[in-house]
């Protein structure tokens, strides 16, 4: 019995030690697998989160991708993965923003991102028309459909000319001297010219510094005997010496320059707006004659801007030695602008339904439905309006930065070096693109604007030829940027992508006619029916003729005659100019949303 007690006690001790050592050794493996489980739940938690940005990032990145190139993306789709699924939806939030957003799940992990595309350059048209220094001139039965701003005179020549809106003509800024050298009393260089054919002409460059209308200039002269009239022309540089494209000219008759040194003021009939630090030069052409001739002051190179020659224009030109500057002075702004009827008893018509203002310094044998705001006038309908001041300028719509983004975005399609000719019937599509020549759209073509179109030659579209927007732009808006000129005839359209608030605007970079080269046409001649087209020719003159008509149009200078008229839709006041339905869309944001 005691034995049996004994053995029964070494049994139970020996199963409690077992015991116990199963339990050590598994408190000893749990305090060893327990970081690693953690450590593992860690992992997992982290990748699966990794996963989801990656695979979210991947998933806008592709969407990006196809609306860049034109790939085919439905606006909504769910996409079963390995790792997880993930959705995606694409919507319009603007004229030219896509939103994009994203939906990851990976386990229990989930993101949700948010990307907005555009590939918008916003600009805003104000006003039905708006001009530079050039003004606008209305003639025959012409109108406008909405407001004008003229920084030159508004006049109305026609039996029935009007403007729907009001009509703004604004003053030029005061008068200032942009560049002057030079000074009165006894001058230390004396310069002889008109004495023979290689001596004729004295010219001087220089450079404005301010972007307002040239008003006049001052030449210190005295003249020997009795010389003819000299002829000032202000014209652009040609590789460092006076060219033949001419800017403006004046004359100062020679009974104005005395025997005696003294300056002498010359006004030029047209004021154009010169381009800030580019070249231009002074050239006062004389006759050739040895006894009768002319002198001018000058100092020894002391005018930094530019230097002066001595020859003839159009011809030999030679620097003097030694180097010295002429005595003169330009002199910039001042001018003052009207708005003009034809007559007391014809006159132009502003406003419609008590509203629409005539609003100038000056207006006469105008009959305005509003009030008519203006220091003197006479021939109106009502008395002139004192309350306001003088109108100031504004800034153009279009702006040199604008012009050059989107001749970039051109140029992101390719180049066709050459001419560009489309005749007979069909339709080919086009743009983004670069075009090294001249533009031409007849038959029955059409002209399907896919991109940003870039020509450097001249456009014209007649016949029944017609170019329009691809309809993939929608409610956006496509530009055609010239360098050359711009002709649009005959039942030639000019048109949208079909879609309510979408239109085509045409910018002509063309100084026409100004230039010599222009031969009198004018940067945009439009004679046909143009469909919701925008006319831009901020260097130029706009002519409309015929039956011609626009939504918009801005140019230097802006000419309606026969029954032509352009009729402004609120819609542009803010219009962002798409590079195509396949363009380069550019990030405004991206960020992880709730």
């Amino acid at each position: 019995m005691k034995k049996n007690l004994i053995q029964h006690n070494r049994g139970a001790a020996l199963i409690t030690s077992v015991i116990v050592f199963m339990f050590t050794s598994l408190a000893v493996v749990a305090g060893v697998v327990q970081p690693a489980v953690k450590d593992f739940r860690t992992a997992t938690v982290f990748a699966e989160s990794r996963t989801t940005h990656v695979l979210i990032d991947s998933l806008l990145e592709d969407a990006m991708h196809r609306l860049r190139h034109g790939i085919p993306i439905a606006s909504e789709s769910t996409t079963e993965l390995p790792q997880g699924s993930v959705t995606i939806s694409i919507s319009d939030v603007g004229s030219n923003t896509k939103e994009i957003t994203a939906h990851t799940t990976v386990g229990v992990h989930e993101r949700k991102s948010q990307m907005h595309l555009t590939t918008a350059e916003g600009v805003s048209f104000f006003y039905g028309v708006q001009t530079g220094q050039g003004g606008m001139l209305l003639s025959g039965s012409s109108g406008i459909v909405g407001n004008v701003y003229a920084h030159g005179d508004i006049v109305g020549t026609g039996s029935s000319t009007y403007i729907t809106g009001s009509a703004v003509a604004a003053n030029s800024s005061a008068l200032s001297t942009d560049v002057q050298n030079g000074s009165s009393g006894i001058p230390p260089h004396i310069i002889t010219f008109g004495q023979a054919t290689g001596t004729q002409d004295i010219a001087q460059s220089f450079q404005l510094s301010e972007s307002s209308p040239l008003y006049k200039i001052s030449l210190y002269l005295r003249k020997i005997s009795t010389p003819g009239n000299l002829t000032i022309r202000i014209v652009k540089d040609s590789s460092g010496t006076p060219g033949t494209v001419q800017v403006a000219t004046a004359t100062i008759a020679s009974s104005l320059v005395t025997n005696s040194f003294a300056w002498v003021d010359v006004i030029f009939t047209t004021h154009p707006t010169l381009n800030v630090n580019e070249t231009y030069w002074l050239v006062v052409d004389g006759g050739n004659n040895t006894t009768k001739y002319y002198e001018i002051g000058a100092n020894l190179d002391s005018f930094i801007g530019g230097y002066a020659k001595r020859g003839q224009y159009s011809s030999t030109w030679n620097v003097l030695s030694p180097n010295v500057d002429t005595y003169f002075q330009i002199y910039l702004g001042g001018l003052t602008s009207t708005i003009t009827g034809p007559s007391q008893w014809n006159r132009l018509s502003v406003g419609t339904s008590g509203s629409g203002i005539a609003h100038a310094r000056t207006v006469n044998y105008t009959s305005a439905t509003g009030q008519i705001y203006c220091a003197t006038g006479s021939g109106n309908n009502k008395s002139c309006d004192t309350s306001r001041p003088d109108p100031e300028p504004i800034d153009w719509p279009v702006s040199e930065g604008n012009i050059i983004s989107w001749q970039e975005e051109s140029e992101l399609g390719g180049i066709t070096n050459g001419n560009f000719t489309l005749s007979g019937s069909g339709t080919t599509s086009l743009g983004p693109r670069k075009i090294t020549g001249n533009v031409s759209v007849g038959g029955s073509t059409v002209l399907n604007v896919t991109g940003t179109l870039w020509i450097q030659g001249n456009l014209t579209v007649n016949g029944a030829g017609r170019v329009r927007l691809d309809g993939g732009y929608g409610s956006g808006s496509g530009v055609i940027i010239v360098d050359g000129r711009v002709i649009i005839a005959g039942s030639s359209p000019i048109t949208g992508s079909g879609t309510s608030g979408s239109y085509i605007m045409v910018v002509s970079n063309s100084d026409c006619p100004t230039s010599s080269t222009c031969s009198s046409n004018n940067a945009i001649d439009i004679s046909g029916a143009a469909g919701a087209v925008i006319l831009v020719a901020q260097n130029g003159t706009i002519n409309f003729s015929g039956s011609a008509s626009a939504k918009q149009a801005t140019g230097y200078q802006i000419k309606l005659s026969g029954s032509t008229n352009v009729t402004y839709e609120e819609g542009i006041a803010n219009l962002d100019f798409s590079s195509g339905p396949s363009a380069t869309w550019g990030i405004s944001s991206w960020r992880e949303i709730e």
